[in-house]
């Protein structure tokens, strides 16, 4: 398991796993690539590091990511947390992963 040391502030560089994500600038990145992250997408990440390794609840991330709109909200979730899966692993990341809770919300774990 891992923590960070700090809150993620808007200049800090937060490592997770091999992965570093600079927040200000919206990228995560390997030692050999960079991959720019889109506004919502980067805040559900901020999201699951704020708390790391506990559950982040589909309803924090509609109101923190979608200012509570529940109608676009949860499918806007799964195609993030779908897209982030992907990233990390495109990236080369196999120690992060992002679990599932059905029906309650996700945890990022880094082995």
């Amino acid at each position: 398991m891992y923590s960070i040391q700090t809150s993620v502030t808007d200049n800090q560089v937060v490592n997770i796993g091999r992965l570093s994500y600079d927040k200000e600038a919206q990228r995560l990145s390997s030692s050999q690539e960079s991959v720019y992250l889109r506004k919502k997408l980067s805040k559900v990440l901020v999201c699951m590091l704020a708390k790391p390794d506990r559950l982040v609840s589909r309803e924090e991330l509609i109101h923190a990511v979608w200012d509570g709109n529940a109608y676009t909200g949860p499918q806007g979730i799964t195609h993030s947390v779908c897209k982030l899966r992907k990233i990390i692993s495109e990236l080369g990341e196999d120690k992060v992963t992002i679990r599932t809770f059905p029906k309650k919300g996700y945890t990022l774990v880094v082995d």
